[in-house]
């Protein structure tokens, strides 16, 4: 990171730059002798109550200093709640109040052109007196001085939608917040947001269609990846095997990668699996939940969506069946990219 050559002279243009950050890690594990992570247990989780965390490291060791750190909604709020109160949690300095008015100081014009124009320590810094924390995806943390709020967004945005938490803020929280004495009981509108409420958490499901005659020629079937130059495989590296399984009446169906299996539901709804559990991958803790549902297009072709529980990536993978070739597509907007391998099935 420090032997990366420089844009412009030091201090003169701001670009928003992970690798910095990451690199504030690492300045911090070696002044402290502990990782980031064992710092912030118990320097700023434990006091606050934090529990449930997961959060990724180098294969130096290092806490990642970017992203790559997950809390719970409410732990998010904490953080918040914490700097709204100049850095006391229940009536105990954890942070300096010092540190908390300089780390939310418009430092440098940052020039986003859809973000807010000032940038402290991490915070965004917005003219109209509030400051963020942004995270991947839509994460948002917003601290609103004045109104004595902070408002806490989890999402799955594609970059191009990255704006729309601090949308909602200016066009409706905002002017909702705008009375300083309790708003009059309106209960058709509390009746409205019940009914909505309702409706998101029911995920009615449908009536499974029979299985086209490619499931049941597939299904269990290993397919093995073939890489070169004559299957123009653009994929990333990592991916050795992948088989699905059905079940003709059944409910939901089998996705079963490397030796992870996914529960896929075939009603409409999503099934929870578990599948890291016993199977190393560092990118996610082992306990991570994948949410799937799919769906036949036509005799050929099968889509599954899906995403880790909690976390802001969404998948839609497609498989198209050719005689004994397996063409595997995946895109995610969240992310950015899309891919396409090869399979042939294993005789």
């Amino acid at each position: 990171m420090l032997d990366r050559p420089l844009s412009d002279p030091p201090g003169t243009r701001f670009v928003y730059n992970t690798g910095c950050s990451h690199l504030l890690s690492a300045i911090l594990q070696r002044s402290v002798g502990m990782n980031t992570e064992a710092f912030a247990k118990s320097k700023l989780f434990t006091p606050l109550g934090i529990k449930d965390w997961y959060w990724q490291t180098d294969p130096q060791g290092i806490s990642t200093g970017g992203f790559g750190l997950w809390l719970r909604p409410r732990d998010t709020a904490k953080l918040g709640y914490l700097y709204l109160n100049a850095g006391k949690w229940n009536h105990r300095q954890i942070v300096p109040a010092e540190w908390v008015a300089d780390s939310i100081r418009k430092h440098v014009k940052a020039g986003a052109p859809w973000l807010s124009d000032g940038y402290g320590y991490h915070w965004w810094v917005d003219d109209q007196g509030y400051y963020m924390a942004l995270g991947f995806g839509g994460q948002f943390i917003v601290v609103i001085p004045d109104r004595n709020l902070i408002m806490v967004t989890t999402s799955c945005l594609s970059p191009y939608d990255f704006f729309i938490p601090e949308t909602l803020l200016k066009d409706f929280i905002l002017p909702a917040s705008a009375a300083s004495a309790p708003l009059p009981q309106n209960p058709e509108a509390v009746a409205e947001l019940n009914e909505c409420i309702l409706e998101l958490a029911g995920q009615e499901g449908t009536v499974v269609p029979s299985l086209p005659p490619t499931a049941l020629r597939i299904s269990g079937k290993t397919y093995m990846r073939c890489d070169d130059a004559k299957t123009g495989s653009s994929g990333p590296p990592g991916w050795k095997t992948a088989s699905l399984v059905f079940t003709q009446g059944k409910e939901s169906a089998f996705f079963i990668e490397d030796g992870a299996s996914i529960e896929i539901g075939l009603d409409g709804r999503y099934r929870a699996s578990v599948p890291y559990s016993g199977i190393k991958n560092p990118s996610f803790p082992q306990s991570a939940l994948d949410m799937g549902r799919g769906h036949w297009k036509g005799d050929n072709e099968f889509i599954i969506e899906h995403f880790l529980f909690g976390d802001a990536g969404r998948f839609t993978d497609t498989f198209s069946f050719q005689g004994d070739t397996l063409i595997w597509q995946q895109e995610t907007p969240t992310y950015g990219y899309s891919w396409t391998i090869r399979g042939l099935m294993k005789q």
